[in-house]
């Protein structure tokens, strides 16, 4: 297999963001007066952007557009200030990204994180990477799953879709990958189980990140 493009998911993949994204949310919470939740407790409420995160840790009785909307903003703001505070680089990321560029495999971020915060971020972690293309949630293209901001990138590229992969934790990523038919790659670090990404369909698991790189050879 001679993987020519590897599309990486952000959060829970290349950056462990869980405790930030936590605290945030929770800080908001706490000023609209309402039960806050366990780091541990995001990992079932991550993956499909802010919004979903928010309905997903909200009391069903709270769930109404306008209430989320107005906690996403104070989320936002929130996020913004503690985005680094206990983020890191999985183990291994680094060194991943550096063979990548030594074999002259395409790289990229797609992320439902907003775009804004999922460019900043990887501009701080990632400053001497230069990804392909990095891309997070925006008006241009519907969340993941839907396959399109994959397509663009991998038409963009110049990439056939047997050459592609997407490189996630969830099973959102999966589903990502299967939709826009390109090899679906699930890492065992993140934020979801190694059952749940076989049974999304993930055809590859990986337990460090450097047999990622295997997919280049």
């Amino acid at each position: 297999m001679s993987i020519e493009a590897m599309l990486f998911d952000l959060d829970g993949t290349l950056l462990d963001t869980l405790a930030d994204i936590a605290n945030s949310l929770n800080l908001a919470f706490i000023e609209e007066g309402l039960q806050t939740h366990s780091v541990e407790a995001f990992r079932g409420f991550v993956g499909n952007g802010v919004f979903e995160l928010v309905r997903a840790a909200l009391p069903q009785a709270n769930r109404d557009d306008e209430n989320v909307a107005r906690i996403v903003e104070k989320f936002r703001v929130n996020y913004a200030k503690g985005w680094a505070g206990e983020t890191v680089i999985y183990p291994g990321i680094e060194e991943l990204l550096a063979k990548l560029r030594e074999r002259g495999v395409k790289t990229c971020v797609l992320s439902n994180k907003p775009d804004d915060f999922t460019r900043e971020m990887v501009r701080h972690f990632f400053p001497e990477h230069p990804f392909t293309f990095v891309m997070g949630h925006h008006k241009g293209f519907p969340a993941k799953p839907d396959p399109a901001s994959t397509l663009h990138m991998i038409e963009q590229m110049g990439i056939s879709r047997e050459k592609a992969a997407y490189v996630g934790d969830m099973h959102v990523d999966i589903q990502t990958a299967l939709n826009a038919g390109i090899l679906p790659v699930g890492v065992s670090w993140g934020f979801c189980t190694k059952d749940a990404l076989r049974q999304a369909g993930a055809e590859i698991i990986v337990d460090r990140a450097i047999e990622i790189l295997n997919l280049s050879d």
